[in-house]
């Protein structure tokens, strides 16, 4: 996480930490399966706010792909803490979230699991 996960993402940050301890997922059997046969190296970033009332969905699936699958990487990147950051990367939307996948695929708002892996495979 880049920033503090302060304002809505706080709650999002601190209950997948104990998900994860307890090894328990959202994403269903079916997908997790398909998420463990990525075999590439994926970088996932999600540009947030704090009181995005949106983000905390998008930034939990992001999350569960990383933790699945060791190949999958993601940050989430507070805009407003990193404006330099969002510019690196070529955020240039004001809506939140903004998913980028590998530099170059990009998800505006809030995707399912299963389009962030259609996203991945494609």
């Amino acid at each position: 996480y880049m920033g503090v996960p302060t304002g809505l993402q706080f709650g999002v940050f601190t209950h997948f930490l104990l998900d994860l301890s307890r090894k328990r997922f959202y994403v269903g059997d079916e997908l997790m399966g398909k998420i463990r046969g990525v075999k590439r190296d994926v970088e996932i970033l999600v540009f947030t706010t704090p009181g995005c009332p949106h983000s905390p969905q998008q930034v939990r699936w992001v999350y569960e792909f990383a933790a699945i699958n060791s190949k999958i990487s993601a940050r989430v990147i507070d805009v407003g803490m990193f404006p330099k950051a969002a510019l690196r990367y070529a955020w240039v939307s004001k809506f939140t979230p903004s998913t980028l996948i590998d530099n170059r695929k990009v998800i505006r708002g809030v995707a399912s699991p299963d389009e962030i892996l259609r996203k991945i495979s494609e």
